[in-house]
């Protein structure tokens, strides 16, 4: 309705970001041949266990869980049916160090990302969650630096998101941090997807 209201003064496009879970991919292939929705955001945060939903990242992440995180972003980056990958470092928010495994199973991301030439997002809702400690380093939960350097040495486009859930979020000042990051890391962000 408002983008039929404001037509002439703005113009609107109509997504969301959506877990990959394969037994929704027809559907979400139906919204998007559908035109009710033009684009789809894959930000993996659960899967289905059981009867009821398990986050990922509720607790303590174990290898296990960051594992099935990566299966299944794979799986959705291969359907081609999202347009980004929402905070694909999400998993480093729960899990206490950069280690081997963190490092191959971000290679496995970034590498399915660049073949497919889907842009991965640098998420500015980890930097208003604030540094903390993580085993002996203090740092944001994600964006995670080191992540966005192997992103930027494999070639992967990259893409800024304020994951905004309200106004405020859109603050500069709250948000400067993700910019310096941005800017220390030397990444240089699309600024334009094609809907």
């Amino acid at each position: 309705a408002l983008k039929e209201k404001y037509k002439d003064k703005i113009k609107i496009h109509i997504g969301l970001e959506a877990e990959a879970m394969h037994y929704y991919f027809p559907y979400y292939r139906h919204l998007l041949e559908s035109g009710k929705v033009e684009y789809l955001i894959c930000g993996n945060h659960c899967e289905v266990a059981g009867n009821r939903l398990k986050f990922f990242f509720s607790s303590k992440t174990t290898k296990k869980d960051i594992k099935k995180y990566t299966s299944s972003l794979i799986e959705g980056m291969n359907t081609g049916l999202f347009i980004y990958v929402a905070h694909p470092d999400y998993f480093m928010g729960s899990y206490n160090e950069w280690n081997h495994f963190t490092k191959r199973i971000s290679k496995k991301i970034i590498k399915t990302a660049v073949k497919k030439d889907i842009p991965l997002e640098f998420n500015f809702g980890g930097v208003r969650c604030r540094e903390r400690f993580f085993n002996k380093e203090y740092r944001l939960p994600y964006p995670y630096d080191k992540f966005w350097i192997l992103a930027k040495k494999m070639g992967a486009k990259v893409i800024l998101g304020y994951d905004a859930h309200s106004p405020r979020d859109f603050n500069y000042e709250v948000n400067k941090q993700g910019f310096e990051m941005v800017e220390k890391l030397g990444l240089n962000p699309i600024e334009k997807l094609d809907l």
